[in-house]
């Protein structure tokens, strides 16, 4: 890992070094999961050194009150490889051979890139005026229709990140700290702060029973995919 000056992010990373087992790291090409039940102290799981790279992070909260999350860092921008090491996590930590089901409560979050052109003289990026648009608004939109088919998330957080950053200060990083059931999971970027909930009138609850069979064909959806239609900014 980089050095970094955020004075958030260090503390983290000497928590980590410290190994200490409430903090998980998720390098590049990596998903890895942290697991929260009722009672425990709050955990930490971040990435860093983004750089054009998708991270996606998936809370999956039980009816039982216990959260897991999962976070994805991948620069592949193979949307579909992606969820598909969420989803074989996710069957893996949910569905060890008996029935479990979600709660209402589950959400998602998805952060990109910001597009941009690129100045073919100077070979510099052109950075585009107005709210930032995401860079890839196709993997978008199918990560957040995957999470809707195969874990019933109806609300997915949407975040694009600037192109111009200072690696020393930021380091590219995203943070979801998760405390246990009764307090909101929040996450924490260099240029954006908040909370993870879904709205009341979204949580429906959704069987998880079936998450150890097969993935849906999403290979079949490839030409099918629509762009969101606001995907600037946080949301």
């Amino acid at each position: 890992m980089l050095a970094c000056k955020n004075k958030i992010m260090q503390k983290i990373r000497d928590r980590l070094a410290n190994d200490d087992p409430a903090v998980e790291y998720v390098e590049m090409d990596e998903t890895r999961s942290i697991t929260v039940r009722p009672g425990d102290k709050e955990k930490v799981i971040f990435t860093d050194s983004l750089g054009g790279c998708t991270a996606v992070a998936a809370i999956l909260e039980q009816q039982n009150g216990t959260r897991t999350v999962i976070l994805s860092h991948d620069q592949s921008m193979s949307t579909k490889r992606q969820f598909q090491a969420i989803d074989t996590l996710a069957a893996s930590l949910l569905n060890p051979g008996k029935p479990t089901s979600l709660s209402g409560k589950s959400n998602a979050l998805i952060m990109t890139l910001e597009d941009f052109d690129m100045d073919m003289k100077t070979y510099r990026p052109m950075l585009r005026k107005g709210p930032r648009v995401s860079s890839d608004p196709f993997g978008e939109a199918f990560l957040a229709e995957s999470f809707k088919t195969r874990f019933g998330i109806e609300e997915v957080k949407r975040l694009v990140y600037p192109y111009e950053t200072d690696s020393l200060d930021d380091n590219d990083m995203l943070v979801i700290f998760v405390p246990p059931v009764g307090k909101p999971v929040s996450y924490y970027t260099w240029f954006a702060n908040g909370t993870l909930e879904a709205a009341p009138e979204m949580a429906s609850p959704r069987p998880a029973a079936d998450l150890g069979k097969p993935a849906l064909d999403m290979a079949s959806n490839d030409n099918q995919r629509v762009p969101l239609k606001n995907v600037s900014g946080e949301q």
